[in-house]
């Protein structure tokens, strides 16, 4: 199921003009993984297939970054998240391991993680690159 997504953002991508991604290299997603454990294989493949940078309006992070890293560290709802990317306005895309890896977005400097409808970025990235228009 996730391979059909991967297919479908592969080919909104083509059709794309503001679309500027670059593949992770295996060593580059097996350290993704050794530094945090129990992250989404789904998430993996899609930085080793397709990678990161700017989809769109939105960047995918080449690497996860610590949510107090970026925003307000004193709030204690931010403590677990994990960001992976942003939309340049505020809003941050991340995953919240103490609720099984589960998408959340903030949004925000003093919003707090809400859960996402959608169970993968991949999911996520087709979602944004056919309704933001």
């Amino acid at each position: 199921m996730e391979e059909q997504a991967l297919d479908r953002l592969s080919h909104l991508l083509r059709q794309q003009r503001e679309v500027a991604v670059a593949p992770l290299s295996e060593a580059e997603v097996d350290a993704i993984r050794a530094a945090w454990p129990g992250i989404p294989a789904e998430y993996l493949a899609l930085l080793r297939r397709i990678g990161a940078g700017r989809f769109d309006r939105f960047e995918l992070y080449r690497e996860p970054r610590p949510a107090a890293t970026l925003l307000d560290g004193e709030r204690k709802a931010l403590e677990s998240i994990l960001l992976i990317g942003h939309d340049g306005a505020g809003w941050y895309l991340g995953y919240d391991p103490l609720a099984g890896w589960r998408l959340v977005g903030i949004d925000g400097e003093e919003g707090e993680p809400s859960p996402l409808p959608m169970r993968s970025v991949t999911r996520f990235l087709v979602w944004w690159l056919t309704e933001e228009e």
